[in-house]
């Protein structure tokens, strides 16, 4: 997988695919954390249209 890189703003969005990833990677046929990677995925959701409904004038580009 190619690595992600972030603005300093996304540093919320990064850490919850971080966990999601690390969630995709724990969970096998014994462990089963589906709902709890969906819920991460609706709250990375949430934060990146927050974050991008948020930027300032700096932070966009053209």
């Amino acid at each position: 997988m190619a690595t992600q890189t972030y603005l300093e703003f996304e540093k919320p969005l990064a850490d919850l695919e971080r966990k999601i990833q690390e969630l995709h990677e724990l969970s096998n046929d014994t462990l089963d954390l589906k709902t709890e990677i969906s819920k991460l995925e609706k709250k990375a959701e949430q934060v990146q249209a927050d974050i991008y409904s948020n930027l300032s004038r700096w932070q966009t580009a053209r």
